[in-house]
C-alpha cells in the first residue's frame, strides 16, 4: 500500500512495507529530492541498501550477533556473523498497518515478537508529517520486556538528481567519529574526522571527502559521528546542500550514520541507476553497536520512547 500526504511546499509517497519514505518531493522545484527504486519489488529484500525505509529493531551493527540482557544471553538470528539491521528481523520488510492519516500526516504502526530473537513483544508508530518546507519523522516505541532498540530512516539523498553526489557539501558538527574493523564492526575506539576531510564547524566538499577518505583507505564514508551539542534546544543539527538547495536536518538522536553508497547494488531507479556514490544515506540514531559498547539503547519494559528528526529543505539565496 502506498500513502501520500503533501502540504504547499512538499509531498511525500510512503510505502506500508517497512514504512518507508519512498519520494520526497520539493514542491517549488517539482524534484524528488531522495533516490527511488523503479519497482516496488526492490523494497522487499535487504540486498537493495534499504533506500527510505525504517530500520529496526536495532539499525547499524551487533557485533558477534549476541547481546546479554539481564543476565540472558541472546543470539540473534543472522546469515553472517556481523548482524546488520536486525537481521532476519528487520522492520524494514515487514507490513505495518495504517494508524491515521490527514492532508499533511500519516501514522503507521507495527507489532511483532521475538524478532531476530530479540526479547519480548515491541510496539512501534512511526509518524510522518509536514509543517511548511519541514518534513517531521517520529517514533514512538515500547516494548513488554527489556530490550534494545535503535529506529532509524535509511533514505539516499541527492538534491541534484545527478549521478553521484560530488556536488554535494556537508555540514556535520562533529569532532569524532567510530572507527570500524573489516566487518564494519565498531572497534570502541574513535578517529578525527579530519581523517575523511571533514571540517567539524564548516561545510565541507563530499566531493573532496571521498578523495580522502580513499587516500586514508576508509573507501568512502560508511561510519557512525558524534555529534556536537552546541545550541540552547539540545538538539543536533546536520546539512547537506548544493549551489540550489539546502537540507537541514535536526534530531534528538546523539549522532548520525553516513553512507555514501559504496557497495550500490547497480539496479534501476526512478531517476538513474543505483551507482557507486550515487546518494548520500543520513542516518539519525544512536552509535552502532552501541549496547555492547556501553552507550546506550537499552530500554525498560512498558516504557514509551520517543525519537524524532525534522528534514528542512529550502532554495538557497544567490
Amino acid at each position: 500500500m502506498e500513502y501520500s500526504i503533501e502540504n504547499r511546499y512538499l509531498k511525500i509517497d510512503v510505502l506500508s512495507t517497512g514504512a518507508t519514505l519512498k519520494r520526497f518531493i520539493y514542491k517549488p522545484l517539482n524534484r524528488n529530492i531522495i533516490l527511488t527504486h523503479s519497482d516496488d519489488l526492490y523494497y522487499k529484500s535487504s540486498q537493495y541498501g534499504f533506500l527510505g525505509a525504517t530500520v529496526g529493531r536495532v539499525g547499524g551493527r551487533i557485533s558477534k550477533s549476541k547481546i546479554v540482557i539481564n543476565g540472558v544471553t541472546h543470539n540473534l538470528k543472522s546469515k553472517s556473523s556481523t548482524f546488520l539491521h536486525s537481521g532476519e528481523g528487520c522492520f524494514s520488510f515487514k507490513e505495518f498497518e495504517l494508524v491515521s492519516q490527514t492532508k499533511t500526516s500519516l501514522v503507521l504502526s507495527l507489532q511483532t515478537t521475538k524478532d531476530a530473537s530479540f526479547p519480548g513483544t515491541f510496539n512501534l508508530k512511526v509518524y510522518y508529517y509536514l509543517h511548511s518546507d519541514s518534513l517531521y519523522i517520529k517514533y514512538s516505541y515500547y516494548c513488554d520486556e527489556d530490550t534494545i532498540a535503535n529506529i532509524i530512516n535509511h533514505a539516499y539523498f541527492n538534491l541534484s538528481n545527478e549521478s553521484n553526489i560530488h556536488n554535494h557539501e556537508l555540514l556535520i558538527h562533529s569532532s569524532k567519529f567510530q572507527e570500524v574493523d573489516n566487518n564494519l564492526v565498531p572497534t570502541g575506539k574513535n578517529l578525527d574526522v579530519k581523517l575523511l576531510g571533514i571540517s567539524d564547524s564548516n561545510y565541507s566538499s563530499l566531493g573532496e571527502i571521498l578523495k580522502t577518505s580513499k587516500k586514508n583507505k576508509f573507501n568512502g564514508v560508511d561510519n557512525f559521528f558524534f555529534l556536537n551539542n552546541n545550541n540552547k534546544e539540545h538538539i543536533n543539527e546536520i546539512g547537506l546542500r548544493t549551489n540550489e538547495l539546502e537540507l537541514r536536518i535536526k534530531t534528538s538522536y546523539p549522532g548520525i550514520n553516513i553512507y555514501t553508497t559504496n557497495m550500490p547494488s547497480n539496479t534501476k531507479l526512478e531517476n538513474g541507476v543505483l551507482s557507486l556514490e550515487k546518494g548520500i544515506a543520513l542516518e539519525p540514531q544512536y552509535p552502532n553497536d552501541a549496547y555492547n559498547l556501553g552507550l546506550g539503547t537499552l530500554i525498560n519494559k512498558n516504557t514509551v520512547y520517543t525519537n524524532y528528526s525534522e528534514y528542512k529543505i529550502k532554495k538557497r539565496d544567490k
